[in-house]
């Protein structure tokens, strides 16, 4: 009973070991759902070509062979002008066969690409890929990346060799993807990657208006850096070589230092109209001139046709402007600048993902999602905080704004506020064939309330009697003080003689109550003068020296009294 139930047992086993796949040979990546979207560096074997003259046929020497190294393989090595073979075997189980299978390398950038494929006669099947081909030829699938249809070799291994450089900084994060997979991959990368640029050009056309409208010059150069940040992403993560210069690959290399090198100046600029610098932080005003030069000096070495040395000049700069910047705005900051806090909140985590871009691209840190997605999702972040602080700035610029047309000290309208007001009656009364009136008012006794209860007095009996002011006019008039105690009273069209005479009854009764300070009780009197648009004259110098002299009129006659230079 036993050996039958140990027979039964060895055949279940038996049928179960053929169910199985092969063991795969030592370093194999087994294709299935265990890698599928997996980085594979890990497992591949690696050489660093130092002077970057190896080529596909010199792999059949065994000597350089030998100089594989067994893996982890870096994926990201930094500035160098070493070139990077990789080695993968790749095996396919009974599961996977006839199944699609990709290869993809997804850098954020890479000049020269090659990939060796076994050819049907033994030799090498080479594939040049990268920057410095046009986009079709150099992938298998219309992705902004680098993809690559594996050959189906059935049960035989599929050993092939990867090879990289770039002198501007070099990454080459490798992994193999299902056909299926890889295709909701694409989509999702490049659906997180659509609706950041859509934020930051509807942003940018918001801020546009409101710098057409406000004509300030930090709004231009706000749009212009948001700008040539959307084209630095699009560009970096190749949707402008896909879409629009796929048949220029000289020009997708090239905008690569161009394009960020202008996002660095429209920054800088920025940072100078926006903080004021030349104001308020001279010195550091005039290192960011120099940067912004330095700037304009990579681009114009690269459009020369330097590549890697203006790579190295661009990495050592940006940090120094980064720190410039930030040093900029914590200085403005604490000089009382309130706007300078939703920079360092909206720019400082931008700036903090351009550094962990940079980490990367310098091959501190490994490729990974979060170093991927790193910069566009903090140009969002930063768009939409510092729209706050943009707004913060309108109102700045609104408050000043109205702060010009206003009396600071009782807020009633002063004279330019008067000079504005009455250009827009001037011309209502012209259309209308209607009378405006100019009311010229003077306080009395208010002089000896100065000298016995001091200025401070003073000033609150000024600030109540613009309140009773106030409470006396139609919501259309104004009142404005143009003096020490002296107001002047426009009184919108149409202002017939009853609504004049109406007005100065309420002003003559409101003035004879007591006006109480603290635990004094004041009194002041006043004389009022006024004339008539168009009797009187036609400009408001003629009008406001018709009402002054009304007014001494007054004063002559009676205190608390009235008087007119002509009839409305």
């Amino acid at each position: 009973m036993q050996a039958e139930n140990l027979r039964g047992w060895s055949a279940c086993l038996l049928l179960l070991l053929l169910l199985l796949p092969l063991p795969a040979a030592a370093g194999t990546v087994v294709l299935g759902d265990a890698v599928n979207g997996v980085p594979l560096n890990a497992t591949s074997d690696w050489l660093r070509d130092e002077t970057a003259s190896l080529g596909v046929a010199d792999l059949a020497d065994p000597a350089v062979q030998q100089q594989f190294r067994s893996g982890p393989a870096p994926s990201s090595v930094g500035l160098t002008t070493a070139a990077y073979w990789l080695r993968i075997t790749l095996q396919r189980p009974p599961a996977e066969r006839g199944r699609d299978w990709w290869l993809v390398i997804e850098p954020l950038k890479l000049f020269d690409l090659r990939l060796y494929l076994p050819a049907p006669d033994g030799q090498w099947q080479e594939r040049l890929s990268g920057d410095r081909v046009p986009f079709g030829a150099g992938r298998d699938l219309d992705y902004r990346q680098f993809a690559f249809r594996l050959p189906d070799t059935g049960a035989k291994p599929l050993t092939l060799y990867l090879r990289s450089q770039d002198p501007g900084g070099l990454s080459f994060p490798l992994s193999v993807w299902r056909e299926d997979q890889l295709h909701s991959h694409v989509r999702a990368g490049d659906l997180l990657l659509g609706l950041v640029y859509g934020l930051l050009l509807g942003l940018s056309a918001y801020n546009l208006f409101l710098a057409l409208t406000l004509r300030d010059k930090a709004y231009f150069m706000y749009v212009a850096a948001t700008l040539s940040l959307t084209l630095y992403l699009f560009h970096m993560y190749g949707h402008s070589s896909q879409y629009f210069w796929s048949e220029w690959p000289w020009l997708v290399s090239a905008a690569r230092v161009i394009i960020s090198s202008l996002w660095g100046i429209f920054v800088g600029l920025f940072v100078m109209a926006f903080f004021q610098t030349r104001q308020f932080t001279p010195v550091a005003h005039r290192l960011l001139i120099l940067i912004c030069g330095v700037y304009g000096l990579i681009i114009g070495l690269r459009l020369a046709g330097l590549h890697g040395s203006v790579s190295v000049m661009l990495n050592l700069l940006t940090p120094l402007a980064i720190l410039l910047v930030l040093f900029i705005a914590s200085v403005r900051w604490r000089q009382g600048f309130i706007a300078a806090r939703f920079f360092l909140l909206g720019y400082g985590v931008l700036l903090a993902c351009t550094v962990l871009i940079m980490l990367r691209i310098n091959g501190i840190l490994p490729p990974s999602r979060i170093t991927e997605f790193s910069l566009p999702v903090g140009a969002a972040f930063e768009s939409l905080v510092f729209s706050l602080a943009l707004a913060d700035r309108i109102r700045l610029l609104r408050r000043d704004g109205e702060a010009a047309y206003r009396d600071e000290l009782t807020a009633l309208g002063n004279r330019r506020e008067l000079e504005r007001r009455y250009d827009l009656q001037r011309s209502l009364a012209d259309q209308q064939g209607s009378h405006f009136a100019l009311l010229a008012l003077d306080l009395d006794h208010f002089k000896p309330i100065n000298d016995l209860h001091g200025h401070a007095t003073g000033d609150q009996v000024l600030k109540l009697i613009g309140q009773r002011l106030l409470g006396c006019v139609r919501d259309k008039d104004l009142v404005t003080r143009v003096g020490g105690d002296e107001f002047l009273l426009l009184l919108a069209t149409p202002s017939g003689p009853e609504m004049v005479q109406e007005v100065m009854r309420r002003i003559r009764k409101t003035m004879l109550n007591p006006i109480n300070i603290g635990d004094q009780q004041l009194q002041v009197g006043t004389s009022i003068g006024f004339a008539c648009y168009p009797q009187d004259g036609r400009t408001l110098a003629d009008l406001s020296r018709h009402a002054d002299i009304a007014l001494y009129a007054a004063k002559r006659a009676a205190q608390s009294a009235a008087a007119s230079a002509g009839v409305c």
